[in-house]
């Protein structure tokens, strides 16, 4: 029993034998091995710049990326579209500022109050009482006193607008406030629509607007954002802004939402006529769809295993190739390369004895040289 017992013992080793010989990981005994100041520094350098990869690898992975399509614009063109807007006018009063707005179709709305509020601006400090956007009815030393005194307005509100080309602009458009403001040049009081735009944007409050800002940095929603025109100069001068207006749909907190981006440019003048500051809006045929892409689990792994793999296979060449030469340099000084010193063991019975010492000799950080001297004695 105990011989059969044995032989399938002895049996099974064999085929953990066999097993043991695909390793594709196979043990260097720890007595074979040795490490070198060479090695270790090449080692902290591995392990540094692996960390740095791993991390440049984890910040790409955690970030997403854009994708955008461009598409014909199919949304319904009788929907208005709200303009937001919050303008201060430096040296205007707000008796002197009238909303209105025009467009190609034909429409044309003077002195829009709905939905926008005036606030008196006095030596910078905004004046939290809205003033009556009705009121027309002041007298001609109402206005210079105001003029005089340098007040300023507060202009913020939101106007719905067709989804065609036209404009919003602010001037002094009717007839009487004319006259009174030509009497006033004429005495040396001069209005001027410098001005500070906090916010003018399409369809979104700032906050929303900023919020997808952030989530795509692609898309410009506040162009106009903190634009300042401020010439002081006693002549009328009409402030043209040329605004380009792009659909886009993005998801904002899990829904859909569509955002108008727009590109600006503008331009100021000297006019015959009385100043005024013009939004020129032209609304594009097309619309784009932006659509935030994660990158997957399996290719970060994937680059994680490449980081590994590829760093430690480069230093460990590089390791090779460093200890090789050294080596061989340091051979090279003794006179040892390529020098060949044979014993015929046939002729051993010559001698009476043979005894040998094993010296090693450390040459430097990286090399360690062993010397074996041999001592023969003949019969």
């Amino acid at each position: 029993i105990n011989a059969e017992y044995m032989g399938i013992i002895q049996r099974k080793m064999s085929i953990f034998g066999k097993i043991r010989f695909i390793d594709l990981y196979k043990k260097v005994p720890h007595d074979l091995t040795e490490g070198t100041y060479g090695g270790a520094i090449l080692s902290i350098a591995c392990t540094v710049i692996m960390i740095i990869l791993f991390i440049s690898s984890l910040s790409e992975y955690l970030s997403s990326t854009t994708a955008s399509q461009m598409l014909i614009d199919d949304s319904p063109s009788e929907e208005k579209l709200p303009i937001i807007f919050s303008i201060q006018f430096f040296r205007t009063p707000c008796s002197l500022i009238f909303t209105d707005n025009q467009d190609i179709l034909g429409f044309n709305a003077e002195n829009v109050y709905d939905n926008i509020v005036k606030r008196k601006i006095w030596n910078g400090t905004v004046n939290p009482q809205p003033i009556s956007s009705l009121k027309s009815n002041y007298t001609y030393e109402e206005y210079k006193t105001q003029i005089l005194q340098g007040e300023g307005c507060l202009v913020e509100g939101k106007i719905y607008v067709n989804k065609v080309p036209g404009n919003i602009h602010f001037s002094v458009h009717n007839e009487e406030t004319a006259r009174i403001v030509e009497r006033l040049g004429q005495e040396g009081v001069f209005i001027n629509y410098a001005h500070r735009i906090f916010q003018f944007s399409f369809g979104l409050h700032e906050k929303e607007a900023r919020d997808i800002q952030r989530m795509y940095p692609e898309i410009e929603l506040l162009a106009l954002q903190e634009t300042t025109m401020d010439e002081d100069l006693k002549l009328a001068i009409a402030y043209q802004y040329y605004l380009n207006v792009v659909r886009a749909k993005v998801m904002y907190k899990g829904e859909p939402k569509e955002a108008y981006q727009y590109t600006v440019s503008k331009s100021y003048g000297l006019t015959r006529g009385l100043p005024s500051l013009f939004f020129k809006y032209e609304m594009s045929p097309l619309y784009v769809r932006y659509e935030l892409k994660e990158k997957s689990i399996w290719h970060f792994i994937v680059n994680i295993c490449a980081i590994i793999g590829g760093v430690y296979t480069a230093f460990s060449i590089l390791d090779a190739v460093i200890y090789t030469s050294v080596s061989r340099i340091f051979k090279n000084r003794i006179g040892k390369l390529g020098q060949k010193h044979n014993f015929n063991t046939q002729n051993a019975h010559s001698f009476t004895s043979v005894s040998y010492t094993h010296l090693t000799l450390p040459t430097s950080d990286l090399v360690q040289i062993s010397v074996v001297a041999v001592s023969l004695k003949k019969k």
